[in-house]
Formats: C-alpha cells, sequence, structure tokens
C-alpha cells in the first residue's frame, strides 16, 4: 500500500474526512523501549481512548483532507513534543469516524536513536504531557462538533494535578487544580 492508497480512498470516499492506514513495524535488535506497540485505529469511544493513548495514529498513518486541516488548525507551535498528537486531537474532536486501511502503507522504525528516545526521560515525559494536557483542558468547546465531556475533563484535571504534585512541579498543580474546580464549579 502507497500513499497514493489512501488517496484513491479519499477519492473514492468523498465524505469521509481522512483516512489512516497502519504501519510496518520495525525495531532495531537493541531497542529498549515498548515493543508490544498496538496500532489500534479503531474505536466506540474515539475521543476518551484518544486521550488514553489507547487510540494511536502514527507519523504517517493519516491522509487528512486540507479543509479538515483548515477547521482544526494546524500544529501548535508552543508544544515541544506531541505537536501531532494535539493536531490528531483537534481532528478528532470534529470527527469521530474515519477511513481505515488495514494494509501498512508506511515503515516505522524504532531505535535508540530518534527523537522521541531521547524523550523517554521521566521528567521529560511529565513535562511534555503537563504542557500537552493543560493546552487540552483550555480548548474552546465551542469550536468542536464532539467537545470534552465534562466527566473525561474531571478526570483529565485530577489526574495531571496528581502527576504534576507528584513530580514537584507546583506551578502545574496549582492549574489543573483550579481547572478541576472550575469543572465542579460549572453548571
Amino acid at each position: 500500500v502507497s500513499q497514493s492508497r489512501k488517496v484513491d480512498y479519499l477519492q473514492s470516499h468523498p465524505k469521509m474526512p481522512f483516512v489512516i492506514a497502519k504501519a510496518d513495524l520495525n525495531f532495531d535488535d537493541d531497542f529498549v523501549g515498548n515493543r508490544k506497540f498496538a496500532q489500534n485505529l479503531t474505536s466506540e469511544n474515539p475521543i476518551d481512548d484518544y486521550l488514553k493513548f489507547k487510540l494511536i495514529f502514527l507519523t504517517g498513518g493519516p491522509l487528512l483532507r486540507r479543509n479538515i486541516l483548515k477547521e482544526s488548525g494546524l500544529f501548535n507551535l508552543r508544544l515541544k513534543r506531541h505537536q501531532e498528537w494535539d493536531l490528531y486531537l483537534r481532528v478528532v474532536l470534529n470527527y469521530t469516524n474515519w477511513g481505515i486501511l488495514e494494509e501498512p502503507s508506511f515503515k516505522y522504525f524504532f531505535h535508540n536513536n530518534s527523537i522521541t528516545s531521547h524523550f523517554q526521560e521521566k521528567s521529560k515525559v511529565v513535562d511534555s504531557e503537563l504542557v500537552l494536557f493543560q493546552e487540552v483542558l483550555n480548548l474552546p468547546e465551542k469550536n468542536f462538533n464532539h467537545p470534552i465531556s465534562k466527566s473525561t475533563r474531571i478526570r483529565l484535571a485530577l489526574k495531571y494535578g496528581l502527576v504534576a504534585t507528584k513530580y514537584l512541579r507546583p506551578k502545574y498543580s496549582l492549574q489543573f487544580f483550579r481547572m478541576l474546580f472550575m469543572e465542579f464549579s460549572r453548571a
């Protein structure tokens, strides 16, 4: 399967907002990360599963129509990590169905010298996720067809407030607990 298969799919399914294909996963022999990587492309609860990192879109997997990018926006330049994840979240908040090509359309390599591997140090992961989910919880609900539910917003604010507290990030702890309070006080 090549990129042209994705283009063909979108041309033959004009109402489908985007299509996503699986990757052919390749692990270096000395790779020390997770080798049980699952490429889940379907979900009955796409927003919640995407927010829980259960629904995963790898670089090279999705092909979006131009109007989808115009509606959802491009990369959030305030993020140092997870820019694609953030972009695809905004897409999923607008479109909860998409086309899937089961046959891999690209190769995805896992190795210890990748940019992602260099960010696996726990403190860097924590810092980047705190920034990411601060941005997620600040997304204006009115901009999306399927906004994040109140219960999910509460769960995320509590989770990342506790993560910030555990890793001694008081600025973020305060912000997430303030968000939690605001969610509980909303009608």
